[in-house]
């Protein structure tokens, strides 16, 4: 997505984030809880020349999502640790930030179905790991 906007939510070491910058993504905004694990994206950030293009943000994703949307996103990206209990919730508090017609991708353990959701585009299973894709 040429000149996207992107979140990476439970962003971990931003490898979601970066990957989406280097095929083009404009600006990435990066939201993690652990601080030493920020302070790691934050690097990786410097070691990539990306610092320019990413915001990093220590926060609770879900915490983060309660907040009015100040922008859209483009694409936004959630990788929660499998054991997550707000999973099923994701969707929901997605939508208020995602652009019109943008898309959130959402890495997730495969006893979380979301098959019968209105929004799921496309539903893929790697072994334990099911990736789908939620379009407004």
């Amino acid at each position: 997505m040429k000149g996207a906007v992107v979140l990476d939510l439970f962003a971990g070491t931003g490898a979601l984030g970066f990957e989406a910058l280097s095929r083009g993504a404009a600006r990435a905004v990066f939201v993690e809880v652990n601080a030493d694990v920020l302070r790691v994206a934050t690097s990786n950030a410097a070691s990539l020349g990306l610092q320019e293009v990413s915001s990093f943000t220590r926060a609770d994703a879900i915490a983060w999502l309660g907040q009015p949307a100040l922008k859209s996103f483009d694409l936004i990206f959630a990788d929660p640790p499998y054991d997550f209990a707000g999973v099923p919730e994701l969707p929901r508090l997605v939508r208020p930030h995602l652009a019109g017609n943008g898309l959130f991708v959402l890495e997730h353990d495969a006893g979380h179905q979301f098959d019968n959701a209105s929004s799921v585009a496309m539903s893929r299973a790697y072994g334990r790991t099911v990736i789908s894709m939620f379009a407004p």
